[in-house]
């Protein structure tokens, strides 16, 4: 198996992986072992970070912290590990719509990684626009792992494209 399927199931990891933690974790801490979960992700990870439905909030927070961890060391070791394996030429035209792509990319991963960091409140307002905001949304567990799975893709594709031009750009000075 080479390097471009490995990463081809590494990327479809990033679907299933906050899906089976979601379906694996209670909605709220019955154990002491969900209850030292709880103050770990609280102390050392993202717990306060993202919405927090009120149908299922441990499971939230569990799947939130986890999701951004998973992206972020998978998209750095991805690549890295892939760095030697150089994408054909690109046409000589495609410099700006490259680069405002890669802008958009980096902005997105920007926000979604913001988002996971801080506490965000539920929309009040009724209307079609914030329908994504709305705690009914998120309290609908396959829109908020559609939700999180989009986030967590969001997260992965800036960390892999950073750590790839690191090590690109750095073996074309040498």
């Amino acid at each position: 198996m080479d390097r471009k399927q490995i990463e081809n199931y590494v990327f479809i990891s990033l679907f299933v992986i906050p899906v089976l933690i979601f379906i694996s974790t209670p909605a709220h801490p019955g154990s002491d072992t969900a209850y030292r979960l709880d103050g770990f992700i609280d102390r050392y990870l993202l717990g306060n970070g993202w919405y927090s439905p009120s149908n299922y909030p441990f499971a939230a927070k569990v799947t939130n912290s986890f999701s951004v961890v998973l992206a972020v060391v998978t998209g750095f070791f991805m690549g890295i590990w892939r760095r030697n394996d150089i994408i054909t030429p690109l046409p000589k035209n495609s410099g700006w719509s490259l680069g405002w792509s890669l802008l958009l990319i980096l902005g997105l991963g920007t926000y979604a990684g913001l988002i996971s960091f801080y506490p965000q409140e539920f929309s009040i307002f009724s209307g079609r626009r914030s329908f994504m905001f709305t705690e009914s949304f998120h309290n609908n567990p396959v829109f908020f792992i559609g939700l999180m799975a989009a986030k967590t893709v969001c997260i992965y594709l800036p960390f892999r494209m950073v750590a790839f031009a690191i090590y690109f750009f750095r073996g074309k000075a040498n």
